[in-house]
């Protein structure tokens, strides 16, 4: 499955962002270390957020994933595939993130006790 839908493009954004994060802190390089965390948030923080709020946010965990990369590769060069997964991942919610709102399918809202009530019926029976 392509990174168009939120799911694969969130997990696969908080993983790459919590393997730096965590690898940072066991490397010792907390600058590493602290914008994989950031990053981290960026990413949770996009599940909360819909239309322009995703674009802003993918930006930011785009540029958060950019920072990370440099500062990964002059301390310790592998971190940096974590942060390209991380940027990755901030394009795809940048760019397909308003869009996954209009995907959702539609459900019925539910039924309301009080306008039962407000009928005379008894919404507590059967």
């Amino acid at each position: 499955m392509a990174l168009t839908r939120r799911w694969p493009a969130t997990l696969a954004g908080a993983t790459g962002a919590l393997v730096a994060g965590i690898g940072g802190n066991a490397a010792e390089s907390a600058a590493v270390s602290g914008v994989g965390w950031a990053a981290v948030a960026g990413v949770a923080l996009s599940l909360m957020l819909h239309s322009w709020g995703l674009r802003v946010i993918g930006a930011l965990v785009v540029l958060l994933a950019v920072l990370g990369a440099v500062l990964a590769f002059l301390s310790e060069p592998w971190f940096v595939l974590a942060f390209l997964v991380v940027a990755l991942s901030g394009v795809v919610i940048a760019l397909r993130g308003p869009g996954w709102a209009s995907t959702r399918r539609r459900r019925e809202p539910a039924d309301d006790p009080w306008k039962r009530m407000d009928a005379g019926e008894d919404p507590t029976l059967p």
